[in-house]
């Protein structure tokens, strides 16, 4: 055994001499935690995490702030040792005396001393059919209702570790003596393939690939079909703690993530990782920044970040967009200002007072001036074409093959200078910028051009905007660009164009220069990113992303452009900035860029697509995929309501996307109310802002703010919702709103109810005076409106005998004239023409309506009657829509005849030549239009040319007929009717007729 032990211990230990830093963020005490030991965790609708501690209770954490709840709350003790969430969302908690489910309200509590005396919860589970399971030292317990109860008496008599059924249904446990299967009738031990103890199994997976695994005090197992053999895992042999606490590795829990790999925590050396894509194992523990080595649990939220438990010290969360190399990896310096990646893969990395590093596989080769390198200092390292790799240090630069340095300073005349940046064009010369001649340590600076045979220089006298040059970029085109000290060189067939701040460039100072797939030139200056393009230059500090600060590196990877500033790293999405809908990423501390200020040019992406920056406190890895995987939207929830700063405990129990049906209802004078709410994301919790809204009261959402309180004070009267949606700093919102539902009631004495009691006992007072004045009113009105329809008729009667003899008078007055005339037979014609009109006239004075046929005979005999008294003196037309029924349609009695009197009186008879009539009737819709239209003078030439004996008569047809039909509208007997005489005048505005319209509503009988 001891030979075994021995030759274990040395396959452990064939591990990497340095592996690369993670980016863990620790929550403890100091963050507000009860306590440091954390024994798991859950997640619940909102995003909280749930703690289960072993002397704080069990914890909430919103990821900015810890809520506990104790003893004092209804939990049985502050030692909680198990956590689970069941698929109805209950929180179940295990403690030593038994176990407690969490509503979001109130524990629901069960003791183990009556149905198991001296025992102690070692596990939780929930099976498939939602049954609750507990595993003590007697064996296995299940929750019935509201109490525990023995399970099949199969399960009973042995010590359970651990619990979990497969997808078969089978129920597997772990013992303190090893693994058990129970089919539903039969308990059996396994047996392991190599005959290993197993010791106490402390946790139980079937994976998503349905392989079993299982974690021992022995190590790792796992059954991928034939049998359980134990997995070698590979230990590091850099770490004194680990060799010190290698004989009691134990796995405490094993988790699965949803990349299917497969996370271990132990007792003493960290977590251990299974990657599933490569089949291999990792191990993080404090050497890779872990706080503590001993996990408790593993854990994945919904925004797919790990979060690790610990004993001693809180929580830890892995951001894996992020990890570094340092000093304390091997680097012998964490000022990193050159990366490069060779054919082989290997990472180069090039550091201020450092040297030259090579990082292959984990291990790290430095290189000094004792190993041939020239300075100590290396500004950058270039691999050209021809897989060579050229490193630019303070005082040259030189030739590294083969683990050799060979100085070519002197051969490219730069011996004594600081080579800043080199590249190579597509004709595969090599260009070589220097430090310029201003700084005392300088030589003579500018550009060298080198190729096999030939060496060129170039200096502001040949017209390049400075001698001292940050960095160079061959574009696409074969143009060389060239940022200076004092501006922006572009070379040109051996001549420099240069652009300065008058170009439209943030700053004279060009750090870093890249080129986008459009052939666009994005410029890093001393105060912000610039971008050129066909139409010039142009400055991007107004707000887009990198704001009035020195961008040290450019990269473009894919669609996303990463400059590098001195305040952390940002990401450009560069097709929905081209779409003017700019998305970018700042990555920070938060996010695990914990170098924050970038050096120039130290970037480079390796062969598994990662990037590399050189930052002041070391290399940073970027991995992009794992950062998108981290992006969720916050989730949303309403905390607490208050009244006059005092908190109703009305807080909504439902999940934060469900509006509560029923709105809570306040007095007129409760209207001072304060909202709490908090969003939810454990990505970047610091970042995360807010919009509100309170409906019926703001006219639009609020901008966004970190302030997580909204106050409204002197609230009116009526209905309102208040909403709040949570953003995160890259534009992610929750999807939907939390909200709440509110009434403030009216005064009572604006209300309808008041007022409805207070006209009840006025109108109580008074109830018989008024009845009986009502009465008398009643009576006293039926007979005045007796009396004035009586009057009316009588008005009505008047007009319309005073009408029709007024046109039998001026119709004998033809028949006098006829007589006069000595013309009877002219009389006795007309005498026979008028008697019919008579008859048709006496027919209807007696009724207030006629058809309107008996209109137009009526109108037509008139007319006749005219043209022939007045010896045809005019003629007439009569045009009837034929779709009006005009037998049935009604009409007041001669209500036409007074304007066509007026026509030929006042119009045609003055005229010389012959007049004309014409009368049209159609209708539209429900009203009947008539016209009546004249060639006559026109009532103004008519006015003017009256004689004596027309100005004493004046003709009181058309104002009778006016009259009557105003008593017509007031007796509603025949509503509607509107009268417009219109002046007819030609192009040079000469009278040329009247026109008279008629409106009135169809009528039938």
């Amino acid at each position: 055994m001891r030979g075994k032990g021995i030759l274990l211990l040395l396959t452990f230990l064939q591990l990497q001499l340095h592996a690369q830093q993670h980016i863990v963020r620790n929550y403890s005490v100091q963050e507000g935690l009860q306590q440091s030991e954390v024994a798991g965790m859950v997640q619940d609708e909102s995003g909280n995490l749930w703690l289960a501690t072993l002397g704080g209770g069990l914890c909430k954490f919103n990821g900015l702030d810890f809520d506990c709840l104790t003893e004092r709350h209804g939990l049985l003790s502050n030692a909680v040792t198990q956590i689970l969430r069941d698929q109805r969302g209950l929180i179940w908690v295990a403690i030593e005396e038994g176990v407690c489910s969490f509503n979001g309200e109130q524990f629901s509590c069960f003791e183990l001393e009556d149905i198991c005396p001296g025992c102690s919860v070692l596990c939780l589970e929930e099976l498939q059919s939602g049954k609750i399971v507990l595993g003590t030292e007697k064996g296995l317990l299940q929750i019935a209702g509201q109490r525990i109860q023995i399970a099949e008496d199969a399960l009973q008599g042995i010590y359970v570790r651990s619990v979990m059924q497969d997808d078969e249904g089978q129920i597997w446990i772990g013992t303190n003596e090893g693994i058990m299967r129970f089919d539903g009738r039969q308990l059996s031990r396994i047996e392991l393939v190599d005959g290993v103890a197993t010791g106490s199994v402390m946790d139980l997976l079937q994976a998503t690939d349905r392989s079993i695994w299982f974690g021992s005090a022995n190590g790792i197992f796992r059954d991928q079909g034939s049998g359980f053999e134990r997995q070698s895992v590979p230990y590091r042999l850099a770490s004194s703690d680990l060799i010190s606490q290698m004989k009691d590795l134990s796995i405490l829990s094993i988790f699965e993530d949803s990349n299917q790999n497969i996370w271990f925590g132990t007792s003493g050396i960290g977590v251990i990782k299974w990657t599933k894509s490569e089949g291999s194992y990792e191990i993080i523990s404090r050497l890779e920044g872990l706080s503590n080595n001993y996990i408790y649990g593993v854990f994945e939220d919904r925004e797919k970040q790990i979060w690790l438990c610990s004993s001693g010290s809180g929580i830890e969360k892995l951001l894996p967009s992020f990890q570094y190399l340092s000093e304390k990896d091997g680097l012998v310096s964490d000022l990193i200002y050159a990366l490069e990646i060779d054919s082989e893969g290997r990472i180069l990395i090039g550091s201020i007072q450092g040297g030259f590093s090579v990082v292959e596989a984990g291990r790290i080769r430095n290189y000094t001036t004792k190993d041939g390198l020239i300075h100590r200092t290396v500004r950058c390292i270039f691999r050209d074409s021809q897989e060579r790799i050229w490193v630019g240090t303070e005082v040259g630069v030189a030739l590294f093959e083969e683990g050799k340095f060979v100085d070519f300073s002197e051969q490219l005349n730069v011996k004594g200078n600081a080579v800043y940046a080199i590249t190579e064009d597509a004709e595969q010369n090599l260009w070589f910028t220097v430090k310029g001649e201003k700084f005392l340590d300088a030589g003579p600076g500018g550009i060298r051009k080198w190729s096999s045979d030939s060496l060129v220089s170039y200096h502001t006298a040949q017209g390049l905007a400075s001698n001292y040059v940050h960095t160079v970029l061959a574009d696409a085109q074969g143009r060389m660009w060239f940022g200076t000290e004092d501006g922006l060189s572009l070379l040109v067939n051996d001549s420099f164009r240069n652009y300065d701040k008058s170009s439209g460039l943030c700053n004279k100072r060009i750090y870093a220069l890249a080129e986008d797939s459009l052939g666009n030139i994005w410029i890093g200056t001393g105060s912000g990113l610039s971008l050129l393009t066909d139409e010039g230059v142009v400055c991007l500090n107004d707000g887009h992303f990198v704001e009035s600060e020195p961008v040290y590196l450019i990269k473009k990877v894919g669609q996303s452009l990463f400059a590098g500033t001195a305040n952390g790293l940002v990401e450009l999405h560069l097709p929905s900035f081209y779409q003017n809908q700019p998305r970018h990423r700042r990555y920070q501390s938060a996010e695990g860029f914990k170098g924050l200020e970038c050096n120039q040019n130290a970037v480079v992406v390796d062969t598994a697509g990662s990037i590399w920056f050189g930052t002041i406190k070391g290399a940073y890895v970027f991995h992009p995929q794992k950062a998108k995987a981290a992006q969720s939207a916050p989730k949303i929830q309403i905390a607490d309501v208050k009244l006059f700063n005092e908190s109703l405990g009305i807080i909504p129990q439902s999940q934060a996307d469900v509006v509560s049906a029923d709105a809570v209802e306040f007095e007129s004078d409760e209207n001072s109310i304060s909202f709490e709410f908090q969003g939810v994301s454990h990505v970047n919790p610091e970042s995360i802002t807010y919009n509100t809204f309170l409906e019926n009261f703001d006219e639009d959402w609020s901008p966004a703010s970190n302030r997580n309180i909204a106050t409204y004070t002197n609230l009116p009267p009526g209905n309102f919702r208040f909403n709040v949606v949570a953003c995160d700093k890259y534009g992610h919102c929750s999807p939907t709103t939390s909200s709440f539902s509110f009434l403030i009631a009216k005064p009572f004495h604006t209300t309808w109810w008041f007022r409805l009691f207070s006209i009840a006992a006025l109108l109580a007072v008074g109830t018989y005076l008024y009845k009986r004045r009502i009465k008398t009113l009643l009576k006293q009105e039926q007979q005045n409106a007796a009396i004035e329809r009586r009057i009316s008729d009588l008005r009505l009667e008047a007009l319309r005998a005073q009408m029709n003899p007024h046109f039998i008078f001026n119709s004998l007055n033809s028949v006098q004239r006829f007589i006069l005339a000595n013309d009877s037979d002219q009389a006795a014609r007309y005498l026979g023409l008028f008697s019919r009109l008579i008859r048709l006239i006496l027919d209807s004075s007696f009724s207030s309506l006629v058809t309107l046929q008996q209109e137009l005979d009526t109108m037509e005999l008139y007319l006749r009657l005219e043209d022939f008294r007045f010896q045809n003196k005019f003629e007439f037309h009569l045009e009837v829509d034929p779709d009006i029924d005009t037998y049935h349609t009604k009409v007041p009695p001669l209500v036409f005849q007074p304007y066509l009197e007026n026509a030929i009186w006042h119009g045609l008879m003055p005229l010389k030549e012959k007049g004309s009539i014409h009368v049209r009737i159609n209708q539209v819709e429900d009203t009947l239009h008539c016209v009546i239209e004249d060639n006559g003078i026109g009532r103004r030439q008519s006015e003017e040319s009256k004689s004596k004996d027309q100005k004493r008569h004046q003709s009181r047809g058309m104002s009778m007929n006016k009259k009557r039909l105003e008593i017509m509208n007031e007796l509603k007997a025949f509503t509607g009717i509107s009268v417009r005489i219109i002046d007819l005048v030609d192009d040079q505005l000469r009278a040329k007729g009247t026109r008279v319209e008629l409106r009135m509503p169809v009528t039938y009988s």
